[in-house]
């Protein structure tokens, strides 16, 4: 059935290709009886109706893809929903593909291939507008470790400070996201401290903040984070032996395989101590690794500030306007933070020379 199914694939768009939309639409849906959830015959279904003009039953079928005639006995048909998820996801339907995986977790919540479809999902839920779609989630699934730890992401930085409502509940949320790691996925509450910590330190709540990267084992692959992060934590104490002694550690873990991001927090470190040469040592080491634009340009603007202070004002400068301003988040209306900083910095070195 398999093959027989290839064949009349390749025929179907044989046939389209000469123009005969009409009967590539009667054979497609011939076989959609046998098939109702083959992503190929689906996809060629919607683009058929579209290019007949038949917009009305284009909608309608797009209906259709959204809603699941037997709700009881169709969400525990992990296959099934899997399928429809991935054709509601590649019709921009991406909040109707979580809602179906979230409700099918409750029948299987330890299934692997559903627990990875709904961290793929969910990492598409990062806005503030996104709160209640997540607390919507949760109250059909009050299982989903995945919504619990996205939506503590949210409502902390929707905190106006560490006192506000939000910031408990974005805490209690990190700890509900623990509680409910499937079995199947144990180990992976590491990642839910990763996040709790990274806020944690924006609101400068260092203690809380070592507290929970020490409940990642140094065993764990993670483990490297967690002195990155500890490193980042004494250098804003000013603790910094302490400081290169956890991003040393981190940078040994990686070994040959070293986040350039590492030799920038130990530059910045260097910066701190005002040991400039050593600094731009290590920033040199950043940018001949990294490939990443906004790691670049923040690893550039270090290295100027070090130059800098050694009085090179010219060579400072140089380096300083490679940084171009990034148009597309203009475009969006946000703030090109790197660039801003570049600007601040050549008018302070120009009111200096």
């Amino acid at each position: 059935m398999a093959n027989k199914l290839k064949k009349e694939i390749k025929r179907i768009n044989r046939i389209r290709k000469i123009g005969d939309d009409e009967k590539t639409l009667r054979i497609i849906n011939k076989f959609l009886k046998e098939h109702p959830n083959n992503k190929e015959l689906i996809n060629q279904k919607l683009i058929s109706l579209n290019n007949l003009g038949r917009f009305k039953e284009l909608e309608k079928y797009k209906e259709d893809l959204i809603l699941l005639k037997d709700l009881s006995d169709d969400y525990k048909n992990v296959d099934l929903i899997i399928s429809r998820s991935y054709n509601l996801e590649e019709l921009g339907h991406v909040k109707q593909a979580t809602s179906l995986i979230n409700k099918s977790l409750n029948y299987h919540p330890e299934d692997t291939d559903l627990i990875n479809a709904n961290m793929d999902l969910l990492e598409n839920f990062q806005d503030n507008e996104d709160e209640y779609f997540l607390r919507d989630l949760i109250s059909v699934n009050p299982n989903n470790s995945e919504a619990y730890n996205v939506l503590g992401r949210i409502l902390a930085y929707k905190s106006e400070s560490d006192e506000d409502p939000k910031f408990q509940e974005a805490m209690d949320c990190f700890d509900k996201s623990v509680e409910y790691t499937p079995e199947v996925y144990a180990g992976n509450e590491t990642c839910v401290y990763i996040d709790k910590s990274n806020v944690l330190l924006d609101f400068k709540k260092y203690d809380d903040a070592i507290k929970t990267l020490d409940l990642i084992p140094d065993e764990h692959i993670n483990s490297n984070i967690k002195y990155r992060q500890k490193a980042i934590i004494y250098n804003d104490l000013k603790k910094y032996d302490l400081a290169l002694e956890y991003i040393d550690k981190a940078i040994d873990i990686e070994k040959d395989n070293v986040d350039p991001y590492l030799f920038e927090i130990k530059g910045k470190i260097y910066l701190c101590v005002k040991d400039y040469d050593e600094a731009i040592k290590w920033f040199d080491k950043a940018l001949y690794e990294v490939d990443i634009f906004s790691i670049r340009d923040s690893t550039i603007i270090y290295k100027a500030i070090a130059l800098k202070e050694k009085g090179k004002f010219e060579e400072s400068l140089s380096l300083l306007n490679e940084i171009e301003e990034n148009m597309v988040m203009v475009a969006r209306g946000f703030t090109d933070k790197n660039y801003e900083k570049a600007q601040n910095i050549i008018k302070e070195i120009n009111n200096l020379i």
